[in-house]
């Protein structure tokens, strides 16, 4: 029968294993989310023209379903697909200098907050039609299109090469084109605080729990305070840490949720749709 000490020191190896499987995961990311900027040219610009009248310079394409959340008023939940990036290009002013940018490969960043504005955003005249949608099993389809146009102000990043017709803009050997209305170093710099801030705190908690459940007399009132703290932090750390990943995630690698609130009662599924008409 395995005594009680090693089933202690067996607990701590497994929060201490978790613990820097967690940290290797929340580094790699950061790598990945540098991977488009570390080493390449960044330039500011403002976008002249598009390649082709009615297409945007660039665009981020959200598709989510809509389902009927449950509650006494109406209100529809989106779970969302990573966003997708196309670059349908055109020319950016740089200073003085007229950038061409071709359609290639790329990645558009937009600021997280005014994408997950935009996505919550509806009018009354869609409501019906959307809340028949969202009842169905196959859900509410919907996807957003948020473009740049003419006259934003962008950032570039990847390979900028003087041709014969000017400077020009593609993707560099390892990473696509990215298109971004934030800054892309600000952004990554940010992120990186908040992740090695986590990452930091997490150590020290362990840490302090460790020299809690270790401590003489071994499952004395100490030793037993620190073995209920180690099983809080295996519950909580890796929500914790799911959390902060999605939160520091590039802006088009993240799962925009998200509900439509109207602040209408709720119906019961087959009852007819008795709420007023729109309002023109």
């Amino acid at each position: 029968m395995l005594s009680f000490e090693f089933m202690g020191v067996l607990a701590l190896w497994v929060l201490w294993v978790n613990t820097l499987l967690i940290a290797g995961a929340a580094l790699i990311d950061l790598r990945r989310l540098g991977s488009g900027v570390r080493g390449v040219r960044v330039l500011r610009g403002r976008i002249e023209a598009a390649s082709s009248e009615g297409s945007p310079f660039a665009q981020l394409s959200v598709s989510r379903t809509g389902r009927i959340a449950d509650g006494p008023t109406l209100s529809i939940q989106f779970g969302a697909q990573k966003p997708e990036s196309s670059l349908h290009g055109g020319t950016v002013r740089v200073g003085e200098t007229a950038m061409l940018v071709r359609e290639v490969p790329c990645r558009v960043w937009l600021d997280p907050e005014i994408i997950a504005h935009k996505l919550a955003h509806f009018t009354e005249a869609e409501l019906p039609e959307a809340e028949e949608a969202a009842r169905k099993r196959r859900g509410l389809q919907r996807t957003t299109d948020l473009p740049l146009e003419v006259g934003d102000d962008v950032y570039l990043a990847g390979r900028f090469e003087q041709t014969e017709s000017g400077l020009v803009a593609s993707a560099s050997d390892n990473a696509p084109l990215l298109v971004s209305t934030i800054d892309p170093r600000a952004f990554i710099a940010r992120q990186t605080a908040k992740t090695v801030s986590f990452l930091v705190a997490m150590v020290l908690v362990l840490a302090l729990i460790t020299g809690l459940a270790s401590s003489e007399p071994l499952f004395g009132p100490l030793s037993k305070l620190g073995g209920v703290l180690g099983l809080a932090y295996f519950l909580l750390v890796l929500p914790a840490a799911t959390w902060l990943r999605e939160r520091t995630a590039a802006p088009d690698r993240r799962s925009y949720f998200g509900y439509w609130k109207t602040g209408r009662p709720a119906r019961v599924k087959g009852e007819p749709n008795l709420a007023p008409p729109p309002v023109a």
